[in-house]
Order: C-alpha cells, then structure tokens, then sequence
C-alpha cells in the first residue's frame, strides 16, 4: 500500500530525465525535465516534499537509479513496461504523460513491478552478453573469411586458412580480425566457467 506523502515518476532517457511528482496532501504538483545524471535526479527528488516514492520503467538505462534512490532511503520501484496497461484511446505519447502516468499508477499501487538484480547478478548478466555477442562477432568473422575465399574459388572449413595470404590484403585482415574475436570469445568463455555462472 502506498504510504509515502510524495509519488513521483521519471521518463528515463539516456540524456534527459522528465519529473512529474504529486504530493498527496496537498494536490500540489511538481514536474521538471532534467540532465539523465544520477547525482541531478536525486537532488531534485531530495527537494520534494518527504516522504517520497519514484517509479520510473525498466529499460537500457539500467538499475543505477533504484540503487542510488534507494541508498539516499527514498522507496524506488521499477516498472515492467511490457506488462502496463495502456488506456483505450490514449494515443499521445509524450516523455511528461508518461511519467505522470507512472506517478499515478504509483500511488494506486498498479505498477507491475521488476526485482532489481544486485550488482553481482547484473555483472554476470553483462559477462554472459558480452560472451554472446562475441559469439555473433566470431560467427560474422568467419562468415566475411570464408565468403571472400569462396569468391576466389577456395573453399575454407575454418581450420587454418587454405592459402597463405599477403600481408595487408583484406583476407589478412579478415584471418586476423577472426583470430582477435576468437581469442576474445575464449577469454570470456573462461572467466564464465571459472565464475561458475553457466
């Protein structure tokens, strides 16, 4: 149940932060578009009236927010956007609807709320992304090798090149690049196994 004086919603972007915040008691509202900086959007909130309670949707910003709000002891809930409810005919879409909306669906306690993960979980998180990726990398790497070979007649299964290629020359390149990723995707592959993680 929503007991703090004060519900606020952030429309977080990566380079600016729309506020819109309610207090309860006195129906006085509060909205300010700020710089995306953490140390900008917690020195706002500090100058609502206290308590105060933030919601704001989860999305590539990550949970540096919910951490920082939370560690200055002002209630932060994360909302899943995926599984808000949008209302029938509501087709205007702006950064200050939303974070009135949040606001709103704050205080009514009709957010559906997203678990944010401790910096461990997002470091293992990251690591496992970054091994993927580099899976994909490696896969286009070779995928590049192997088609400019082919436009030369060779055929190539992925072992050692077929062909000693000149220095400089965009096979080089592409062997090397290859073999670049490959030790990348190795190292991270490595660092998993030894975390333990998967």
């Amino acid at each position: 149940m929503f007991s703090e004086r004060t519900s606020v919603g952030l429309d977080v972007h990566a380079r600016t932060t729309t506020a819109w915040a309610l207090n309860g008691e006195t129906g006085e509202v509060f909205s300010e578009r700020l710089d995306a900086e953490t140390h900008n959007v917690l020195a706002w909130v500090a100058t609502l009236p206290q308590p105060a309670a933030v919601a704001y949707e989860a999305g590539p910003t990550g949970f540096v927010l919910a951490r920082a709000l939370d560690g200055i002891g002002i209630r932060c809930v994360v909302a899943a956007p995926s599984k808000m409810e949008r209302p029938a005919g509501d087709r205007i879409k702006t950064d200050k609807r939303d974070a009135q909306r949040l606001a709103k669906l704050l205080r009514m306690d009709e957010l559906p709320v997203v678990r944010v993960p401790t910096p461990a979980e997002e470091a293992a998180r990251d690591l496992v992304r970054g091994r993927d990726d580099v899976r994909r990398d490696l896969a286009r790497a070779r995928n590049r090798v192997s088609k400019l070979l082919l436009r030369q007649g060779r055929v190539w299964r992925g072992q050692h090149p077929p062909c000693s290629p000149r220095p400089g020359s965009r096979l080089s390149a592409g062997l090397t690049a290859n073999e670049v990723v490959d030790l990348q995707r190795k190292a991270l592959q490595r660092t998993v196994a030894f975390l333990g993680w998967f």
